[in-house]
């Protein structure tokens, strides 16, 4: 009796205390009414010489309230631009602010835009100012709008999903699932690389055709639209954009961040034939040391994965038919990645991070050359190992297309 009466009090008191929560709840209606939604945010420096930042905040239309307001839905556009400009990230920002009528609410920010002159200018001043504002997610994506503003990106409709901000969001992750040659960089991911010896990699968008028909409403009922699209990424020393990697070149990039894990890969197999695979596994390790004041690095990559399509004038049942197959991707992929760390190289960008592996694996060699480094690792020894294992051939191991 005694522990059905404990059970009948902890209900009792449980009930009470969820009523209290959902008036409480009630309670913060009006206020919550009163939010404004930014879902993305772009930022721009109008000339690099010039302390001035423009800031536009895009904010989702409320649909039509209780008593009689309209707004977003049907067949307008979902979102509003406000822009503002300042002498700081937060004047401006403020500047910006003042223009609503509800007050900002950025839990929901899925992606922050800066221009190119942001990007030359200091990234990290983004960063800062990023992490610093509560209110901004540090899981939000960062871009950078190239050949044009980050105020003309945001200005763009897209036909599939409306809000632009939420577009580039799921781009982003298309285009690293698919072409595995992007990664989704969140201003969390961009404070980590004030690591010694590392530097920054930012994904590049860009406008496809003209400029002005993108932001048109009719943009989006055409059947080829102009629309933001993936395009490179941007390569940082000490915090400024310094170099653009192509999207071949940017895949040695995701592969050294070991963020390579879905991604299709193309190669020769005979003449006019090609073999594609799906790589669902990927794994890189770094090993650098210093040997009379130059740096030797080794970078040993291996990667899984299977056929998906094939041409190949070869049967693929047969063991030694894959191992070809395997021998191209090893080819392919070593070629592709010392290119791509000779292009950072060049730049003086330490974006492979070996410096940082140094820093880690010989912390005393690093103090002794960390002043001289990016000099030091134009002089590099560079070894690559590629080690691709294929899981199978698919459905249809005999491929001979002619």
């Amino acid at each position: 009796m005694v522990k059905k009466m404990k059970v009948k009090t902890i209900l009792s008191l449980s009930t009470i205390a969820l009523c209290m929560f959902l008036l409480s709840g009630c309670g913060n209606y009006a206020e919550l009414n009163r939010l404004a939604l930014v879902v993305a945010i772009g930022i721009d420096k109008p000339a690099v010489e010039k302390d001035t930042y423009r800031v536009t905040l895009q904010v989702v239309k409320p649909k039509a309230s209780a008593a009689g307001t309209t707004g977003g839905g049907g067949d307008g556009v979902p979102f509003v631009n406000y822009t503002g400009e300042g002498r700081t990230l937060i004047e401006a920002m403020k500047s910006t602010s003042v223009k609503l009528s509800r007050k900002g609410f950025y839990s929901h920010t899925t992606m922050i835009v800066v221009d190119e002159n942001t990007a030359r200018d200091n990234i990290l001043k983004v960063v800062d100012f990023m992490s610093r504002n509560t209110g901004i997610p540090l899981k939000t994506s960062v871009v950078i709008a190239r050949n044009t503003t980050a105020e003309q990106i945001l200005q763009s409709l897209t036909p599939l999903d409306t809000i632009t901000g939420v577009s580039f969001f799921y781009q982003i992750k298309n285009a690293q699932d698919i072409l595995g040659s992007y990664f989704n960089a969140t201003v969390h991911d961009l404070m980590l690389y004030t690591r010694p010896g590392d530097d920054l990699a930012v994904n590049g968008i860009e406008l496809t055709k003209n400029k002005e028909q993108a932001k048109k409403k009719d943009n989006t009922e055409k059947a080829e639209p102009a629309i933001p699209i993936m395009k490179g990424m941007g390569l940082f020393k000490k915090g400024k954009l310094v170099h653009w990697l192509d999207e071949k070149e940017s895949r040695s990039l995701v592969i050294a961040f070991n963020q390579f894990k879905a991604a299709h890969i193309t190669v020769p197999c005979g003449e006019h034939a090609y073999a594609s695979l799906a790589i669902n596994f990927s794994k890189v390790k770094k090993q650098v040391v210093m040997k009379q004041g130059i740096p030797h690095i080794t970078a040993r990559i291996k990667l899984k994965g299977f056929i998906n399509e094939a041409s190949c004038a070869y049967d693929l049942s047969k063991p030694e038919a894959l191992k070809k197959i395997e021998h191209e991707v090893e080819v392919t992929i070593r070629d592709e990645f010392m290119d791509s760390v000779r292009e950072s190289q060049a730049h003086e960008s330490g974006v492979f991070a070996f410096g940082y592996a140094l820093h880690t694996q010989h912390p005393q060699q690093w103090e002794k050359y960390k002043n001289e480094w990016y000099e030091l690792e134009k002089k590099a020894k560079l070894q690559v190992v590629v080690d691709v294992s294929l899981e199978h051939a698919g459905i249809r191991e005999e491929a001979n297309m002619n």
